[in-house]
């Protein structure tokens, strides 16, 4: 999508679902680290693994949560399952 394409620095996108208990711990993490990296060209796209399998399939997610982490439509990172905050920071950083 030209979310991953254009304009950002590095895109965040965090496949997760309403049921995941993981990935509702994780979205407040990513949200504050994602409003902290903005002003640098970090965005954050969520995307609903049970809406969109194609997605799922396109990009190699065998499991919830995992975020992307694109750069000129490139995935140039990926995290599974839940991290702690420093450790998602320490990963944004290396990407900016």
């Amino acid at each position: 999508s030209a979310f991953v394409q254009g304009g950002h620095r590095l895109a965040l996108v965090d496949f997760g679902a309403e049921w995941c208990g993981p990935c509702r711990m994780l979205d407040p993490i990513v949200h504050e680290l994602v409003e902290k990296y903005r002003s640098q060209g970090v965005a954050l796209g969520k995307v609903d693994a049970d809406v969109h399998r194609a997605a799922q399939v396109q990009y190699g997610v065998r499991s919830i949560p995992t975020i992307l982490f694109f750069q000129d439509g490139t995935v140039v990172d990926r995290v599974t399952g839940f991290v702690p905050g420093p450790r998602l920071e320490e990963m944004i950083r290396q990407h900016l």
